[in-house]
């Protein structure tokens, strides 16, 4: 089988699904190639959202599981400062699905199933996972929309340098006085050098991680657990494990008629690890650079938008790293986290 087609996007999370919804808006001839059975399915991502998606998509109330209206960061020594953010906790399987089902309504198409192998000269070629289908497609532009080890970054030498390896827990059994603030939490015991949340899902449900680099995140998430009061006879009905990018933008996220979004193009926030936003940008950038023809522009228009944001976290990031005690975290938090005014005061 032979297709030949404008805009081919591999992967239909939500970077994938904004440059399909773009493109596909106008007037381009889209497929999506995603290689699980179900959009969507399996999350591993904690599913806070901020309310600036709804600019890009719309988001259906079923997806949503909790308002979230404020911060709330504790230091190492259990102070802490609550801040205002305004976005959502989604169940992200339901969340990545509208996406795409808003994309698709647009006129893009997509292949479940289907996992795109490699890229011979213009043909990239598919496979039915399962089966000896092969499906050949010669498209004029491919969108690197894979995640995190995207194959497509491969194809035009671009590898992820540096992860943090996260673990989650959604819980039930807790009680949560204001599941309008989200948590965040700081200390070298059980998150050394990133950190673990508490994102409620409602009154009594949340889901609860850790980030940490190199190591193995269920031995921290089982200590924060045991750490927090509130935490220790929460009964566990799902777990969750994933990577996230630390290593900033990539100093190339286009090649020929290739480009990267999302956490294929590193634009995942190297000290929240946050990534649904800037994806979706990075989506739409991608189609409007494929739609005037001028993809040469697509670096700079990514740069323009998000560059001096991910520079800044990158900058704190190689901070982070260099702290060695929960003391020196302490003092130095403020200038780390984004709730604080001292994060950006510096820029």
């Amino acid at each position: 089988m032979k297709i030949n087609i404008d805009v081919t996007v591999v992967g239909s999370g939500p970077s994938g699904s904004a440059a399909a919804k773009y493109c596909a808006e106008k007037g381009l001839n889209v497929i999506i190639i995603e290689k699980k059975k179900q959009v969507g399915f399996l999350s591993h991502c904690a599913g806070y959202v901020s309310k600036l998606v709804a600019r890009y998509f719309s988001v259906p109330k079923a997806c949503i599981q909790q308002r979230i209206e404020k911060m709330r960061t504790y230091f190492p020594s259990g102070c802490y400062t609550t801040a205002k953010m305004r976005g959502w906790i989604v169940e992200r399987s339901i969340f990545d699905k509208s996406l795409c089902i808003q994309a698709l309504e647009e006129g893009a198409s997509i292949l479940i199933n289907s996992e795109a192998i490699e890229l011979k000269e213009s043909e990239l070629i598919v496979k039915e996972r399962g089966k000896n289908k092969i499906i050949r497609i010669n498209p004029r532009y491919i969108v690197g929309a894979d995640g995190a080890t995207s194959r497509v970054a491969k194809w035009i030498g671009i590898k992820q340098r540096r992860f943090a390896n996260c673990a989650q827990y959604e819980i039930a059994g807790v009680s949560i006085e204001t599941p309008e603030i989200a948590e965040t939490y700081f200390s070298m015991e059980y998150a050394p050098r990133c950190y673990a949340w508490i994102y409620p899902t409602s009154k009594t449900t949340a889901k609860v991680g850790v980030g940490v680099i190199g190591k193995n995140p269920f031995i921290y998430l089982n200590t924060f657990m045991k750490s927090i009061e509130k935490l220790k006879n929460a009964k566990v009905f799902a777990i969750y494990k994933g990577l996230v990018p630390l290593s900033g933008m990539h100093e190339k996220i286009h090649e020929r008629n290739i480009l990267l979004v999302g956490d294929a193009a590193g634009v995942t926030d190297p000290i929240t690890g946050a990534g649904i936003l800037s994806g979706i940008i990075t989506g739409k950038l991608a189609a409007r650079a494929i739609a005037e023809e001028n993809v040469e522009r697509y670096q700079d228009m990514v740069n323009k938008v998000l560059g001096k944001r991910l520079q800044r976290s990158l900058e704190k990031r190689k901070i982070f790293d260099e702290i060695k005690s929960d003391e020196e975290l302490e003092k130095m938090l403020p200038k780390l986290w984004v709730t604080f005014k001292d994060f950006w005061a510096d820029h």
